[in-house]
């Protein structure tokens, strides 16, 4: 279950000072770099790509701004790609939209920056049942609009892939908990950036 924490106290997160550390310990490159929070951090990314140099940098229940905290540490990969997934923590805390977006920005510009040569992949967030998914709706069209003003940043649409006809949350590709996802919400995942790994 995913604990939820306001906005400006994301170190609050006791799962977040301790996972920046252990990430502090590699010292390799990666060719591609999963970031986000814990639907990030459960996926077997390795495993899924195991013809590529990958590393996962989800931390359970971050927000945008504890990401936008620890780009240092991505950046110093140097890596090609980045696919980033934020935003469903900030929304269940109550964060204002204005606010993610603007953390989301902060992110796009200073990986842009730091990485020309960088691929980054803005991934909508996933409804969950805990959250209006009109608020994740809304999210997911300001961080399409965000990766249309970026320069190598593009938007995948993951969300529609997990709603049935009637705007309903798949029941099947989802875990117990109503957020997190089960292997075959991770098999449709895979499927739907294959390309852009490829690419």
């Amino acid at each position: 279950m995913v604990r939820i924490y306001g906005g400006g106290v994301y170190k609050r997160n006791t799962q977040y000072e301790a996972y920046c550390s252990v990430f502090a310990l590699n010292t390799r490159g990666a060719d591609i770099i999963f970031l986000g929070d814990s639907i990030t951090a459960r996926g077997r990314w390795e495993e899924f790509f195991p013809d590529e140099k990958v590393l996962n940098r989800g931390i359970g229940s971050d927000t945008s701004e504890g990401v936008l905290h620890r780009l240092e540490e991505v950046i110093a990969r140097n890596p090609e790609k980045i696919f980033l997934m934020i935003g469903i923590n900030d929304l269940g805390s109550k964060i204002p939209q204005d606010t993610i977006e603007g953390n989301i920005q902060k992110i796009v510009d200073q990986l842009t920056s730091a990485l020309p040569d960088c691929e980054i992949y803005l991934e909508s967030v996933l409804p969950v049942e805990t959250c209006s998914l009109k608020k994740i709706q809304s999210l997911n069209g300001a961080i399409e609009m965000i990766s249309r003003d970026a320069d190598r940043c593009e938007y995948i649409d993951l969300y529609g892939l997990f709603i049935d006809e009637t705007g309903s949350l798949k029941q099947e590709m989802i875990s117990a908990d109503g957020v997190h996802l089960n292997g075959e919400g991770y098999r449709i995942w895979v499927e739907a950036i294959q390309d852009y790994i490829n690419s």
